[in-house]
């Protein structure tokens, strides 16, 4: 396992020591954990971001975010990022094809 080096202000310092208290855990092991929560965070951010900008689809961010798509149409939704997204010349064609201009 590598390691890292990081300088912490005392305020966050702080908290992983009553953390570390809290789990009964090393300062290592907290961090970690601290730190794997903290990812899986900004990769959802990220996987928003993106879903958003319309550079992937919303199966490809919840992918990249390592979530369900139904997990990542909620979270989609709960920032007001529509996940259901259909264009109108596609409504067009389902139009005439239920009307039965087009096969």
């Amino acid at each position: 396992m590598d390691s890292i080096q990081i300088r912490l202000p005392p305020a966050e310092l702080k908290e992983l020591t009553r953390l570390q208290a809290e789990f009964k855990r090393s300062r290592s092991e907290v961090t970690r954990r601290a730190l794997a929560a903290g990812v899986r965070v900004l990769r959802m951010e990220l996987a928003l971001e993106r879903y958003a900008r319309e550079e992937i689809s919303l199966s490809r961010a919840a992918e990249f975010a390592g979530v369900s798509i139904a997990q990542m149409a909620d979270a989609a939704a709960g920032r007001g990022i529509p996940y259901f997204r259909y264009h109108p010349s596609d409504l067009e064609q389902d139009i005439l094809r239920v009307r039965g201009h087009i096969e």
